[in-house]
């Protein structure tokens, strides 16, 4: 059974790429402007100018014939081509931006992950309490503010105001890379993107713990005598555990989302200000080759999600049927 539903979501991956290909790639295209219209503020440049540079990206051809073309090159050929802009390959550039966008995302998902479990629980176990409300205030405010608005005032406040840290960068030039300057340049700009998903989470595992407390089994054990830790640790915590395992595995590529903003505000050489600088110079290639990427991920993200939650808990089943959803959110049982 489990290599069955393995080839099946293996099987769906082709139609989600080009469907999405398709959407990106069209959207690109017929939105005004193009690789050329970059330099129409030259003054030197002419019209006949401008339509050899078309020609010459192939972009005066037919719009079905180019993403066949695109097509084949990407797909068929592993080739995310070449930027319009600099002329370097579209994979060099992502892998030189890579490894920055992962330290920015896995340290920001860690503190958010920590952070959102503690206050969840806390949140929970404390309902109507000041711990609660708290919790509350925080994770609203989270939700409701900005990314790029908080990023802002973060500059404003304590680099502008304060000069305790840099406002932007990965490290700075006369320092050489050492660890303590890498880690300033990072407090910022981690703890912007953190805190919209640490909101975010705390609410989801918040609710899955009043759930999970308000079920059978939980009464159950208390009525056995159970000890109060035992009954939070290994019971109610276990069953409340795969919801927010689900959505969080689900929300983990979105991350990405709020690099974009975060990079860009921030300066941080990543791949979310490498595909933001890609948009603004009408860069079709920069930008096809960092959604495809992405897009790749967001599958694997999902599928490890279910095959996390499988071996967290065997009752859990993503064989798909109508009792998936009950067997994910309503785990309750004997104890």
């Amino acid at each position: 059974m489990f290599k069955i539903y393995l080839l099946k979501r293996l099987a769906r991956v082709v139609p989600v790429l080009l469907i999405v290909s398709m959407a990106t790639f069209a959207l690109l295209h017929l939105a005004p402007g193009g690789p050329a219209s970059v330099m129409t503020s030259n003054p030197k440049v002419t019209g006949a100018d401008l339509e050899r540079i078309r020609e010459s990206y192939g972009l005066d051809r037919p719009l079905p014939v180019r993403y066949l073309i695109w097509f084949r090159q990407v797909f068929l050929r592993l080739d995310l081509g070449t930027s319009y802009v600099t002329g370097e390959p579209v994979s060099s550039m992502i892998l030189d931006r890579l490894p920055a966008t992962l330290e920015l995302m896995s340290i920001s998902f860690i503190l958010a992950l920590a952070l959102s479990l503690l206050a969840g629980v806390l949140s929970a176990l404390k309902k109507g309490k000041i711990a609660d409300d708290l919790v509350s205030v925080i994770s609203t405010a989270g939700i409701s503010a900005p990314v790029f608005w908080v990023g802002l005032m973060a500059i404003a406040l304590f680099s502008a105001r304060l000069g305790l840290l840099p406002s932007g960068g990965r490290e700075a030039i006369t320092e050489n890379g050492s660890l303590a300057d890498r880690l300033r340049h990072l407090v910022l700009p981690v703890s912007v993107l953190s805190l919209a998903y640490f909101a975010s989470w705390t609410r989801y595992v918040r609710s899955s713990v009043l759930e999970a407390i308000r079920g059978n089994f939980v009464r159950t054990a208390r009525a056995k005598g159970l000890n109060e830790r035992v009954v939070i640790l290994k019971h109610v915590l276990r069953n409340a555990v795969l919801p927010v395992v689900t959505i969080i595995f689900m929300q983990i590529p979105t991350l990405f989302t709020g690099a974009v903003i975060t990079e860009t505000v921030f300066s941080w050489p990543g791949m979310g200000r490498l595909f933001y600088e890609g948009l603004a110079r009408h860069d079709y290639s920069r930008v096809m080759g960092i959604v495809i990427i992405v897009t790749i991920i967001i599958i694997f993200f999902n599928l490890a999600g279910d095959l996390v939650c499988m071996a967290i808990d065997p009752r859990y089943t993503p064989f798909g049927g109508e009792g998936r959803l009950d067997r994910r959110y309503n785990l309750g049982g004997t104890v």
